[in-house]
């Protein structure tokens, strides 16, 4: 057993605040189309490395940093428990293909760490055989250490009597064995159409898309920031944007849904530590978690935001010091005007993604860039964002046009980013007198 053998050790200690050194992801898949899908979701995984245990002879994809290649107990649902068999970690996170890393998931791998075993309860919480309850696990996210070869043992010796889900058979192992999980909350196993979804989604597991717009923006009062704290106490800020943005992932897109993390380390690393003025045009879609990923990173700086509704925003948004909030039409004539005279470093549109809108809001906000700021357009098409560049290349304050295409499967289509640089020029009317002008029509 991987587990239980070390339980008398721990007594009544509390957990271990840290991660264990070697830990990872352990997906199993069989046939090309699970295959994909599992590296599609392994691509999510940033912090650990993944592992892949399949039977196929060729297949490979660097989203796993090793491949294990055996003959599968079962390619169906209990192939799965290959992972216990044949995880090359000391403490593991096993995944179902559709299952997608979006949030933070080391409190899985501590749990994992001390207690055994680390899971989540299924949206029944109990089911019920020959006239007896038993509770009910899900069977997709499992965090465990060791390789618990005899448990999985236990769970196949079920397969026969639940050829058609492992949950049934996971959960009656567990209670043959008399072991007693580390249970998660849901937000580690969020089942699309099976909770309530909570704050802070730590798993989504589903083939339908991530629906973190739909997550509670409610917060506890205790989670806020502490800025009574001294700065000798606080924590040192991740080294990267792409870690923060991972991070609000259940409240933004752009390190989830898209891959903007890597570009925008490489854009905006300038930057980080001058006190510069950051502007987004669409904010509140997600609930903001991208304005508080800017406002870590850039810690000198002011983050503003614009939108035509501010009602989905987090709390932390609101109250955060450094975040300033306009409520208007970005693409009215006037709305420039209320961002004051002092000109932007960084301006990212990430409003109305239709070309049309993109145009727009080039030609009312790229004036108001300081010399040497960048202009980012997010969300664009392979052939939106060259007809974008196009048009961009032909004004006269704004120069370096780059196109970051990463809409290669299974990215999104519009995983694409236009970027321009704001030259100095006779046309700027001085850093803090932007002209508004409109973009040359074809």
């Amino acid at each position: 057993m991987g587990f239980p053998s070390r339980i008398l050790d721990i007594g009544i200690q509390t957990m271990k605040r840290d991660v264990p050194s070697n830990c990872g992801v352990v997906y199993v898949a069989w046939g090309e189309r699970y295959l994909r899908q599992a590296a599609q979701s392994a691509r999510r995984v940033t912090k650990y490395p993944v592992a892949l245990i399949t039977d196929d002879p060729a297949f490979t994809d660097p989203a796993f940093a090793r491949v294990i290649r055996k003959p599968l107990t079962d390619r169906h649902f209990y192939g799965k428990l290959e992972a216990m068999r044949e995880t090359p970690f000391d403490v593991t996170l096993f995944l179902d293909v559709e299952a997608k890393v979006i949030g933070d998931v080391s409190l899985g791998f501590k749990a994992a760490d001390r207690y055994g075993l680390a899971c989540v309860l299924a949206p029944g919480g109990v089911f019920q055989l020959d006239g007896n309850e038993y509770v009910h696990y899900q069977g997709g996210v499992w965090f465990f250490r060791g390789r618990p070869v005899e448990f999985a043992d236990r769970i196949l010796s079920y397969a026969s009597t639940f050829p058609t889900s492992d949950e049934p058979a996971f959960s009656l192992a567990l209670d043959d064995l008399g072991i007693n999980p580390y249970v998660l909350p849901v937000a580690f196993d969020l089942v699309a159409a099976g909770w309530i979804h909570p704050r802070t989604v730590r798993i989504w597991h589903g083939r339908s898309p991530i629906q973190t717009h739909l997550v509670s923006n409610w917060e506890y009062p205790f989670d806020r920031p502490d800025t009574a704290r001294s700065p000798a106490t606080q924590p040192p800020n991740p080294q990267t944007l792409s870690e923060l943005l991972s991070q609000r992932s259940a409240n933004t897109d752009k390190n989830s849904g898209h891959t903007y993390g890597p570009a925008y380390d490489a854009w905006f690393g300038p930057f980080r530590d001058r006190p510069i003025r950051l502007l987004e045009l669409g904010a509140s879609g997600y609930g903001g978690g991208d304005l508080l990923a800017f406002s870590e990173y850039f810690q000198h700086g002011a983050i503003w935001a614009v939108d035509h509704t501010l009602e989905r925003l987090l709390p932390a948004v609101r109250e955060h010091p450094r975040i300033h909030l306009v409520l208007a039409d970005a693409y009215a004539d006037q709305t420039p005007a209320m961002l004051g005279d002092q000109g932007f470093d960084v301006i990212i549109d990430d409003c109305d993604h239709r070309l049309e809108c993109q145009q727009r809001a080039a030609s009312l906000y790229s004036p108001l860039l300081r010399t040497g700021g960048l202009y980012v357009v997010e969300d664009c098409t392979r052939d939106s964002s060259r007809r974008l560049a196009g048009e961009l290349s032909r004004v006269p304050w704004l120069a370096d046009i780059e196109i970051r295409d990463m809409a290669d499967a299974p990215h999104p289509a519009d995983n694409v980013l236009v970027r321009a640089v704001k030259k100095g020029g006779p046309w700027e009317g001085g850093n803090t007198t932007p002209v508004v002008a409109p973009i040359p029509s074809r």
